[in-house]
This record gives C-alpha cells, structure tokens and sequence, in this order.
C-alpha cells in the first residue's frame, strides 16, 4: 500500500487517485498517518461491511476484533472451527493488503478461474462412461 506526505498527495492529486484504483493510498502527516484514499470500490466495500457490523447481521461466535465470519463461521462444527477460520483469513487478507505485488484486475482474475476451472473439467474422468 502507498504511503504519500500530505503535501505531495495535494500536489499530485491525479497520480495518486489512479493509484487508489489499484489499492488504497494512505496519507501521512509530519509522520503520523492521518488519513487514506481509496478508490470508489474500495469504499463501496469498507461501507458495506461497516453497515454489516452495525446492523448485527455479521455477528457470529465472536473473538476480541473479530468481523465479518457470518457466511462461513455458521457453517462450521464448532466455534473453534470458527475462530481457527477466522484467524485464517485475517492472516490472508492482512498479508494481501501489504503485499507489494502487482494487482490484477477482477475480471483477469474471474477470467484466469474460469480457465482454470474449465481445465480441471476437462482432465477429470468421467464416473458415467
């Protein structure tokens, strides 16, 4: 994630909106963050999972700082289940928001799945011939 100087973010404004097209840009002032900018997805997205978390509906069995597990948590056996899932996949996200590896859009991302899917179709025998 880039890290910008307030002033350098105001004098270059454009450069780093496009930059929030591809991942939040965050904003530092005499060396404290104070802010960041996201693209219009991104904040489409954090509202909607702060409109999760204040209407309740991502309440589940619960750690200190957990979120949204709802979907997946109430699926599993047992909240130990939950909490080792939960522990997963904030280790996963946290580690893909600080990566510095190049994004890829969604749709090359949807569309190299469906290759990989249709492959995987392809090579699997067939229980009924």
């Amino acid at each position: 994630m880039p890290i910008v100087d307030a002033a350098m973010f105001q004098q270059d404004f454009a450069r780093y909106q496009g930059e929030a097209d591809r991942e939040p840009v965050k904003v530092i002032s005499h060396g404290k963050l104070v802010g960041a900018f996201l693209s219009p997805h991104d904040l489409a997205e954090y509202e909607r999972l702060k409109g999760l978390e204040q209407s309740g509906q991502a309440r589940t069995r619960r750690s200190a700082g957990s979120t949204e597990t709802a979907e997946v948590s109430s699926d599993l056996a047992s909240p130990e289940e939950a909490e080792a899932y939960d522990r997963w996949f904030r280790t996963k996200v946290e580690t893909a928001l600080g990566s510095t590896e190049p994004r890829i859009p969604h749709d090359e991302a949807m569309a190299r799945i469906d290759a990989l899917i249709q492959s995987k179709k392809r090579a699997a025998p067939r229980l009924d011939e």
